[in-house]
């Protein structure tokens, strides 16, 4: 992963510290397999994981470079990660079939606001994400 959960927190939006740490990493994979491996292809992806070279270190934290800003690929990441555990909404597959925690000290979202969420959160990442590909894009004709 090129990315830890804690650095999804302090990344992305504010969410809470009692969301479980085996729902955050598979939302991580998933976003990796899902929305980063087919823009930067799976050999890249793994070289940022496995053997970050110097160089990656704006790619992956962003920072200034000649033709401007780049917030950086953890960033969108993040927020990926974030959206996704919008759509989640809490829901468990247990053996009784799919079930919904709820409790007295909150109310639901409704579908449209969880929507509208989702597509702002979406709308970012797909911001830092395409900043990426920018960056890459100009640093690949060099």
């Amino acid at each position: 992963m090129i990315i830890t959960i804690d650095e999804v927190k302090r990344l992305g939006r504010n969410i809470s510290a009692h969301i479980d740490k085996a729902t955050l990493e598979a939302l991580i994979t998933e976003t990796e397999d899902m929305d980063i491996r087919p823009v930067l292809g799976a050999e890249f992806l793994r070289e940022l994981s496995d053997s970050p070279k110097p160089e990656h270190n704006i790619i992956l934290n962003g920072g200034d470079y000649d033709c401007g800003y780049l917030s950086g690929l953890k960033k969108a990441v993040a927020y990926y990660v974030q959206a996704k555990l919008i759509r989640t909404n809490d829901n468990q597959v247990s053996r009784y079939g799919l079930m919904q925690k709820d409790s007295e000290y909150g109310y639901r979202s409704s579908t449209a606001e969880r929507n509208a969420l989702y597509n702002d959160i979406c709308s970012v990442a797909d911001r830092y994400m395409q900043e990426v590909v920018n960056y890459l894009c100009h640093h690949s004709e060099e």
